[in-house]
């Protein structure tokens, strides 16, 4: 991906193409693609890459040497600050914990962090965010290092944007090369990093596109965050749909669309699939795992806990059909982490 300039843009064009980006970037509920001829079409292309060139000035530079230098696992760097005029942005912690350990996951880091250590990661993302802040602003940066393979750090810089219908959004920029979904973390680990410094946004105000890939989340007033394209649209009601797996990935938007308030429609229609004997166990453990998400929503430890009891005594997990699949693999393993995060969260 060029280069976007953005100085001669008007603010509309500005936020449509940062819309664009953040849309091509930062789908989190796609499928695994199969990485066969294309990670090696891919894997010979990246060994041909080149760290991309970039005007940096001192502070920046210094900022570099920083990160590099850095031998905390997670280390954070705050550009912007909150102050009495700008207090910190709010941020729901039983959602939090879900959207965060998400990212997480994309990133590897479930793998290779600790339970305490990925809090500290959600942490690092959601706390100390002023409230205003101008589009293509440097929030943030976020280290995590040695995590590419010739032990160079990670670095997600963080900035602030708005969406189409003017929620605002929380872009975290990557080092790496895009198409990490796609390509996977083994060959963009390979690959290193493309430019050293991600950002939207010079020091001299130029809007510029100097990053690869990123993610992106709606955070709203009420301190409801989401990386679903859910928010702020009508959603097709469950009668509508008659296919058991369509109205459970419908769950999901219901559940992740930024009003908690309409939840409970998708109660009856987890209860119905659990309960009827032709639904498929992953299908059945689908629904649970949804089932979960809710109750953590709400806070409802003791219930969310219940279905993570439930999944892990009824012997549907280690079924042949479920144990091996991306779905029977995050419940037995996410979980419980995912419940016992959103707890420290909420008691910090």
């Amino acid at each position: 991906m060029q280069k976007l300039q953005f100085r001669e843009m008007t603010v509309g064009g500005l936020l449509f193409v940062l819309i664009i980006v953040i849309a091509l970037s930062s789908c989190m509920s796609s499928q695994r693609t199969s990485q066969g001829n294309t990670a090696n079409t891919a894997g010979s292309a990246f060994n041909k890459l080149e760290l991309k060139e970039q005007k940096l000035n001192g502070e920046e530079l210094a900022d570099i040497a920083l990160w590099k230098s850095t031998e905390l696992a997670i280390f954070t760097q705050n550009h912007l600050e909150p102050t009495d005029d700008n207090l910190p942005r709010i941020y729901n912690p039983w959602i939090a914990s879900y959207e965060g350990f998400r990212m997480a996951s994309l990133l590897g880091l479930d793998s290779d962090f600790s339970t305490d250590e990925i809090y500290l990661f959600i942490r690092a993302l959601f706390d100390d965010m002023p409230t205003d802040v101008e589009t293509g602003s440097l929030v943030k940066s976020i280290v995590v290092s040695d995590w590419y393979d010739d032990g160079s750090p990670l670095v997600i810089n963080v900035t602030r944007a708005y969406s189409g219908n003017k929620n605002p959004i929380v872009v975290f920029m990557f080092n790496t090369w895009n198409n990490l979904r796609k390509y996977g973390l083994p060959l963009i680990k390979k690959a290193g990093i493309v430019y050293e410094y991600p950002r939207l946004k010079t020091p001299e105000g130029e809007f510029l596109q100097e990053f690869m890939d990123s993610y992106s989340m709606s955070w709203l007033e009420d301190g409801f965050m989401t990386a679903s394209g859910a928010v702020g649209k009508d959603l097709p009601l469950f009668s509508s749909v008659d296919d058991d797996f369509e109205k459970l990935n419908l769950t999901d938007d219901w559940l992740r669309d930024g009003n908690l308030d309409n939840d409970a429609e998708v109660l009856p229609v987890l209860t119905e699939i659990i309960t009827r004997d032709e639904i498929k166990p992953i299908g059945k453990v689908f629904a649970r795992m949804q089932l979960f998400m809710y109750h953590l929503f709400h806070g409802e430890v003791e219930l969310a806990q219940a279905v993570i009891n439930e999944l892990n005594e009824s012997g549907i997990l280690e079924q042949s059909e479920v144990s091996e699949t991306e779905v029977g693999i995050l419940a037995k393993r996410d979980l419980q982490r995912i419940l016992d995060i959103a707890v420290m969260l909420s008691n910090q």
